[in-house]
């Protein structure tokens, strides 16, 4: 996992798995419920991730992190009503799930 230089368009890259699209995940699914431990680690190492590269990382940018964390876990689920179910729960958490991050 090292620091890429910047792209054409300024955005910075970066060589690890926080970037790289999975076609298909390793986890089990089969109980058809969101890995929040899992989401949250790999939030929290994403976000360890840019501190170390140098940059700013306010709470709006950890919680841009986690819900696309969340949403790629989401949608392995294939059933949208509980996808759905699921974000209005988190929803009432988030800003403390936030938080717990920023630590």
């Amino acid at each position: 996992m090292g620091y890429v230089k910047p792209d054409k368009f300024g955005t910075l890259l970066f060589e690890s798995e926080l970037c790289r699209k999975v076609e298909s995940s390793n986890l089990a699914v089969e109980d058809k419920k969101l890995p929040l431990a899992l989401c949250l680690n790999e939030t929290t190492e994403a976000v360890k991730i840019l501190k170390k590269a140098g940059l700013n990382v306010s709470k709006g940018d950890i919680k841009v992190i986690l819900m696309g964390t969340i949403l790629s876990k989401l949608a392995e689920l294939q059933e949208f009503s509980k996808e759905l179910a699921t974000l209005h729960q988190l929803e009432k958490e988030l800003d403390t799930l936030v938080d717990e991050i920023a630590l």
